[in-house]
């Protein structure tokens, strides 16, 4: 259970994570993770580690945001920022639990998908400005990196691919995600029903939504998973010691592993992959 529940614990929590990373960012030499432990090291690699340490960086420095718009008492307009950083630390986590080189593989494709989609639409684009630039706009060719057992283009995917995580992580996102968008729940923030019988609503102001806490707790935690993940490319023991603290504070696992499904997942592609390549038996004459 968690033993920090109230607003101004969890926003120390927020401040004193902020601090730790302070201490450990950028000073040490950066491993491979297990997946790669003892392998020579590859482009890919180095990809896999920038990757990595990019997202816990925003993670971080987005935390600096919301603890901002917490302490003006804008938590509404927080909460982008939340799912921001919910999102970056999973999927840190997820790159550097991933097997192999298929996570980042994953991720430089989707990349590369969206600049293609991006130069596509700049070339059809009304604007000459667009049309202009549009054959300026590199990487994309999505094709330098297909062939992974994995996807990072629906966030659902890596939540399940996660423990603790699974389809638990993805409602904490889509809850987020309902107060990210335009949409009938941010309108409903401005207006109570009304008890005439015209049905026309109240106007009130800004309602609070999720509240402080919860998306104070929620940044707290993807500290820990966005910092957890690093620490498995620097092995620093002193980091990681802190870290874990700070999640039994929160009541959570700082470890988020590779799931069932996502190793079931890869054995079936593997499983398929191996029927397809197999040579067919010559029929009997």
């Amino acid at each position: 259970m968690p033993t920090l529940t109230e607003e101004s614990d969890l926003r120390a929590l927020v401040a004193e994570l902020g601090e730790t990373w302070l201490d450990f960012d950028g000073s040490q030499s950066l491993h491979q993770p297990a997946a790669r432990r003892g392998k020579r090291f590859l482009g890919s690699d180095l990809a896999r580690m920038t990757a990595v340490w990019g997202l816990t960086c925003h993670v971080y420095e987005t935390s600096r945001a919301i603890a901002l718009l917490v302490d003006n008492h804008m938590p509404n307009q927080a909460i982008p920022l939340v799912r921001f950083a919910y999102e970056s630390a999973l999927t840190a986590a997820w790159l550097v639990q991933s097997k192999d080189q298929h996570g980042i593989t994953a991720f430089l494709h989707e990349y590369n998908r969206t600049r293609a989609a991006l130069k596509k639409d700049a070339f059809e684009a009304v604007s000459a400005t667009f049309r202009d630039v549009a054959p300026e706009i590199t990487d994309a060719d999505p094709s330098e990196f297909e062939g992974s057992a994995d996807s990072v283009q629906r966030f659902r995917g890596i939540c399940l691919d996660l423990t603790p995580g699974g389809m638990d992580a993805y409602i904490y996102y889509r809850i987020l995600s309902s107060y990210s968008h335009a949409s009938v729940n941010i309108s409903d923030l401005y207006f109570q029903r009304s008890d005439s019988s015209d049905g026309v609503p109240n106007y009130v102001g800004q309602q609070e939504s999720l509240g402080a806490p919860l998306l104070l707790f929620l940044t707290a935690a993807s500290m820990v998973w966005a910092g957890r993940a690093f620490t498995y490319m620097t092995q620093d023991k002193h980091h990681r010691t802190r870290i874990r603290k700070a999640a039994q504070l929160l009541g959570i696992n700082s470890e988020l592993q590779l799931s069932e499904h996502y190793r079931r997942r890869h054995l079936n592609k593997a499983t398929r992959r191996s029927s397809n390549q197999s040579p067919r038996t010559a029929p009997e004459k």
